[in-house]
């Protein structure tokens, strides 16, 4: 997706994000703080149980729709 101007707008979804703690959780932290040193990026993160997954992918897909009409 790119702004007017050439600037590039990232929508990253992850399922494991912190709080939760565990390798996966800081390589998605770690690379979203990287991404967003250059580039604007809309962050949509599962931080609970994985337990409600499924009702996540709906959060996201709803959010993700937000995000692309602004």
């Amino acid at each position: 997706m790119y702004k007017d101007k050439g600037e590039m707008k990232i929508l990253y979804i992850t399922r494991k994000f912190p709080p939760s703690i565990g390798g996966m959780q800081r390589q998605s932290y770690e690379f979203y703080h990287a991404l967003r040193k250059k580039e604007q990026v809309y962050l949509i993160a599962w931080r609970h149980s994985q337990k409600f997954l499924p009702l996540f992918l709906l959060i996201a897909f709803l959010k993700g729709l937000c995000y692309l009409w602004k």
